[in-house]
This record gives structure tokens, C-alpha cells and sequence, in this order.
């Protein structure tokens, strides 16, 4: 399962995408991944399921950016 990355470069327009095994190969204890709002909230929730099945604890939530209701991208924290 792949999802794009949040950009973290103003002038970069392209998302970037990423595995979600690829999250499960990460050695530190804590681990911040932001993901564009262009993912569907089924594919993010798929994502936590699989996250946590292999034993990871995952928070999810909306970071929003600006004042109006489009300018957000989902954070997911993985312990």
C-alpha cells in the first residue's frame, strides 16, 4: 500500500509517495509521518490497521496549516 507524503517544500507541487511496510523498517522509538490530504481517510485507516497489527501504536490527527477548511495534512505518530 503506498500514500503521498505531505510536501514539506513550498515550491514542491508533486507528493511524493511511500510505502506503509516501509514505515514498520524505521529503528527509533518514535516516528512522525505527514501525509497529503489527496490520501482518502479509508486508505490512512487501512494504513493504522496494518501499523498496528504488526504491533506498532499509532496516533492519527488532522494538522491544520491556515484558515480555511482545505489547508490540513494527517500526522500520523508511531511509538
Amino acid at each position: 500500500m503506498e500514500l503521498k507524503l505531505a510536501p514539506m517544500d513550498l515550491g514542491n507541487t508533486t507528493p511524493q509517495t511511500i510505502k506503509v511496510e516501509s514505515l514498520l523498517e524505521s529503528t527509533s522509538s518514535l516516528q512522525v509521518v505527514y501525509f497529503d490530504k489527496q490520501n482518502t481517510q479509508k486508505d490512512l485507516q487501512k494504513a493504522k490497521s496494518l501499523l498496528e497489527s504488526k504491533g506498532k501504536i499509532v496516533y492519527m490527527g488532522e494538522v491544520r496549516y491556515g484558515l480555511d477548511a482545505k489547508d490540513f495534512i494527517y500526522e500520523f505518530r508511531i511509538l
